[in-house]
């Protein structure tokens, strides 16, 4: 898992919800003014204060709190205009207000790899989705989310699949309680005195780091099948350890002190030559395994 952040994030969530406005006032859609009028009182009746707005602007702890009084209600209203909606948007082909839809939003959220397994790149191409976006809370039961921005999570087909329409508590990658960068990690468990190189003798674990978070994370390996997925990369942690002892602390300070202002700008720079990786929290999003390589060559010190 790693976080979604983007400095323009909230501004990216009002354009969203600018484009779906705009559809409901489109001439020849299938979607009228006179819907969205009959949503917002629909909306008001289940969630007092609330209307379309504050639903699709709705953050991660909100959507939870929207979630638990879907719940609650025994006959919600039907709010299955919403799905439809979501689907115009998630069209490439569709032109909403200027332009936008599913491929857009991806483009502003400049994501490369999968936020639940960070081991698949989602980058789009030649106007393609190659990425895809999962309903945090599944649309097919909370009708009522299915365009709440906040809500939609850009992933690899894989985890989409895996996740589905799972009920066990998962993070929400937009969710600000959670730094998943120290709140779970990537630890390396030595199992045999060859490990050098031999990759049957390690062993990876993700371990939660919060006791607060001991149950998602534990989640999230059962759900994502992330104990499975990593075990295939155990070859990559053996090759992290021969370069722990390949690159000495005198070699890279050697290393960088040569090529500094030339090769390198700074000492993540060399770090990301070395691991074939990022090490920087920043950059995670941008590489696949970057969270698995950060956190065992900060355990090898390397």
């Amino acid at each position: 898992m790693i976080n979604i952040r983007h400095p323009r994030l909230y501004e990216y969530a009002l354009l969203h919800y600018d484009a779906l406005v705009e559809y409901f006032q489109r001439p020849g859609t299938s979607f009228t003014i006179n819907e969205l009028d009959e949503i917002n009182q629909q909306i008001g009746r289940v969630f007092e204060g609330y209307d379309f707005k504050k639903i699709v602007l709705a953050e991660p702890q909100e959507l939870e709190v929207l979630k638990a009084g879907l719940d609650q209600q025994a006959n919600p209203p039907d709010f299955s205009k919403l799905v439809d909606l979501y689907e115009v948007f998630a069209k490439t082909s569709s032109k909403m207000k200027d332009g936008y839809n599913a491929f857009v939003l991806f483009e502003n959220l400049d994501i490369s790899v999968c936020p639940y397994c960070n081991r698949n790149f989602i980058r789009n191409a030649r106007k393609r989705r190659t990425s895809q976006f999962d309903h945090f809370y599944p649309k097919d039961r909370y009708k009522l989310l299915a365009v709440s921005f906040f809500n939609l999570i850009p992933v690899c087909k894989v985890c989409n699949h895996l996740k589905n329409n799972n009920q066990k508590q998962l993070p929400n990658p937009y969710d600000t309680r959670y730094d998943w960068n120290s709140m779970a990690r990537f630890e390396l468990k030595i199992k045999a005195a060859d490990f050098y190189y031999n990759p049957k003798s390690v062993e990876i674990e993700l371990k939660a780091k919060d006791a607060e978070v001991v149950e998602i994370v534990e989640n999230m390996k059962d759900v994502l099948g992330l104990k499975e997925l990593y075990d295939q990369h155990d070859d990559y942690v053996v090759e992290l350890v021969q370069k722990k002892y390949l690159y000495s602390d005198d070699y890279l300070n050697a290393l960088f002190k040569q090529y500094e202002g030339t090769l390198f700008r700074n000492r993540e720079d060399l770090l990301r030559l070395v691991t074939a990786n990022f090490v920087d929290d920043k950059d995670l999003k941008n590489r696949p395994l970057s969270k698995l390589t950060k956190d065992i060559s900060e355990q090898l010190d390397l």
